[in-house]
């Protein structure tokens, strides 16, 4: 699965937030002996609003003092990601020395289903560690993938390529709302921003993301998509979720 091109990207990947590149590796590992050291995680909640940043992963964060040891932030995330738990280092480097802790049995979370995390006795770096829970309504994620995911709410349901009116239609049947859209011909480009408020209804859309509960971002374009690019997106899907988007 593909992380983004940068940590504030405009455009999400058609599987992966940017989130992969604290995570992608941490899935599938299990804690190990010589990992001592227990924090446990699964009940953890906060009262105030974390710091907001840019999309396209809302984790662009300020860089933990050198002189620390590890800390802690308990951040709203996207539904796939609830339950994830992402260790990096200042500049960003998943840390592989800190390990998720998950239960037995199986787990459906694009994030996996972590319960707590195991920090090696003689870890003597600076970590930033972020734990990512449900968001209340209104409040802002930091942590975003693409809405195909796996407890997305377009997980499943092909809209590749579909016109904006019939997108817009499938987010409102679902209980989401649009409230900004990516132009992808104007991303990246200077003189210009990529963000609209409204497009015409015949535009063509070419993914998506919640920022927030109930309230999505599309990226779209006034040309149809290729063929070859429907193609890509609609085959990693397949192979990501065994099921199609367009």
């Amino acid at each position: 699965m593909a992380a983004f091109t940068s940590a504030c990207a405009v455009c999400p990947h058609a599987v992966q937030a940017n989130t992969a590149w604290l995570t992608r590796f941490s899935f599938a590992q299990w804690p190990q002996a010589a990992h001592v050291r227990e924090v446990p995680a699964g009940s953890t909640a906060i009262s105030s609003r974390p710091a907001l940043s840019a999309l396209c992963a809302r984790i662009c964060r300020n860089t933990p003092d050198p002189r620390r040891g590890p800390t802690l932030e308990v951040k709203p995330g996207t539904a796939a990601f609830e339950r994830m738990i992402a260790p990096v280092t200042p500049d960003h480097r998943h840390l592989t020395e800190i390990e998720s802790i998950f239960p037995p049995g199986p787990c459906d979370k694009l994030g996996g289903c972590a319960t707590g995390f195991r920090v090696p006795k003689d870890f003597s770096g600076t970590a930033n560690i972020s734990v990512f829970r449900k968001a209340r309504p209104g409040e802002e994620y930091q942590s975003v993938t693409t809405f195909t995911a796996k407890d997305e709410p377009m997980h499943c349901v092909p809209y590749l390529d579909k016109s904006v009116t019939e997108v817009v239609g499938l987010l409102k049947e679902r209980g989401v709302r649009v409230s900004e859209y990516v132009d992808s011909t104007l991303v990246g480009a200077d003189g210009g921003s990529a963000e609209r408020p409204s497009v015409p209804g015949d535009w063509h859309v070419e993914g998506g993301y919640l920022t927030e509960p109930g309230v999505a971002t599309l990226r779209v374009s006034e040309e149809p998509m290729a063929k070859e690019d429907i193609t890509f997106q609609n085959d990693k899907s397949l192979r990501a979720y065994g099921c199609p988007i367009a």
